[in-house]
């Protein structure tokens, strides 16, 4: 799993738990086991992570809606 994957599939579990509003940038690195600077290194800002997020959700919906209508 890449690195960024990795730091929005911890994001979600953090906000599934706590809400989006909840999470820190802190946390998630300490979810991750890094330090928060390395973060830094992959997104700008806790907003990014989210729109991130966002965007990891429509790609997998569409990936596997696509895969279920060639599987028909």
């Amino acid at each position: 799993m890449e690195r960024k994957e990795e730091i929005i599939q911890a994001t979600f579990m953090l906000a599934s738990k706590n809400g989006i509003d909840n999470v820190s940038m802190s946390q998630i690195a300490t979810q991750l086991g890094i330090k928060k600077p390395s973060l830094y290194n992959h997104f700008r800002s806790k907003d990014e992570i989210v729109k991130a997020m966002y965007d990891y959700l429509r790609t997998n919906i569409y990936e596997k809606r696509k895969t279920k209508n060639n599987g028909s």
